[in-house]
């Protein structure tokens, strides 16, 4: 009798283990998430990139552990600068969590480059990283043609690239220019004035993350002589002719503006008020109505 009640507690026992022992749970599986070092650079730069895995815990009772299988593709125009792990992975277990480095990257060519990552066992916390690789900036010449107006901006030209040339005042934004070639004429700033200039490169839609450093230009005073060439002189109901010339230093392509002031002012004529040229000859007429001598005020 004791010895059945035994054997039956044994059985018991086993069967108590085995069902314990079928309780166990698998592993959950893990998330990827791919990561660019930075997201923009200018080309011939590196840029370091990585995959970071978390989330996988291990199975219990027999059962798996969890897992995260995922595939990273490199974009074409991208060159290798220093390998990293396999792009390809396949990690099982608690101990495979972590941040994988998959090498370093560059590009002779200024675009948007899309990493992507394809994970086939787990969950992607997203599917791709973008790095944009941005064209060098020129170097920068000192201006020349220095008017009260403006000057000409100068640089070194990039085979196939494009500029943006901005001036600044006090260290703040001007105006900027979209220029090509290796020069650019300003002619819209004000006289007597302080300014900076830097260029920028623009290739393939994509603009230089720094211009050139920053050259120091000062625009000229602008200075405007009306020389009497001839005066007139004429008895009274008849009219005499004259003649001045008018001359500029600093000003490039201006349109000097001629009046005539005074109290006698209506004596006189001019036979432009405008001169776009210089130097240049101005004529006037004189058409006295008493005898005596009379004056204006010619300004420009």
């Amino acid at each position: 009798m004791n010895l059945r009640r035994l054997q039956a507690t044994a059985i018991s026992l086993l069967f108590s283990l085995a069902t314990f022992a079928n309780t166990g749970s698998a592993g959950d599986n893990g998330a990827a998430k791919i990561a660019a070092s930075v997201t923009q650079a200018t080309i011939g730069e590196s840029v370091n990139l990585t995959v970071t895995v978390s989330g996988i815990t291990d199975g219990s009772g027999g059962k798996d552990d969890g897992a995260c299988n995922y595939s990273v593709t490199i974009p074409s125009g991208v060159t290798t600068v220093k390998a990293g792990v396999s792009n390809t992975q396949s990690l099982s277990g608690s101990g495979k969590n972590g941040t994988y480095n998959h090498g370093t990257y560059t590009s002779s060519t200024a675009g948007k480059y899309s990493f992507k990552l394809n994970v086939t066992k787990g969950t992607a916390g997203n599917t791709s990283t973008d790095v944009t690789f941005c064209p060098q900036a020129p170097t920068a010449l000192p201006a020349t043609d220095i008017t009260s107006k403006g000057f000409t901006a100068n640089w070194n030209e990039i085979d196939g690239a494009s500029y943006k040339v901005y001036v600044y005042k006090d260290g703040a934004e001007v105006n900027n220019y979209p220029a090509t070639g290796s020069s650019l004429v300003i002619s819209d700033l004000q006289p007597s004035t302080d300014y900076t200039y830097s260029v920028f490169t623009v290739q393939n839609g994509i603009m230089s993350i720094n211009g050139s450093p920053e050259l120091d230009v000062a625009t000229l005073t602008p200075a405007i002589a009306l020389t009497a060439v001839s005066n007139a002189e004429t008895t009274l109901g008849s009219e005499a002719n004259g003649t001045f010339n008018v001359s500029v230093e600093n000003i490039y392509d201006s349109d000097v503006k001629l009046a005539l002031s005074g109290e006698n002012a209506g004596l006189f004529s001019l036979s432009s008020t405008s001169v776009t040229e210089f130097p240049s000859d101005v004529n006037f007429t004189f058409n006295p109505t008493a005898i005596g001598e009379f004056s204006a005020t010619l300004t420009a």
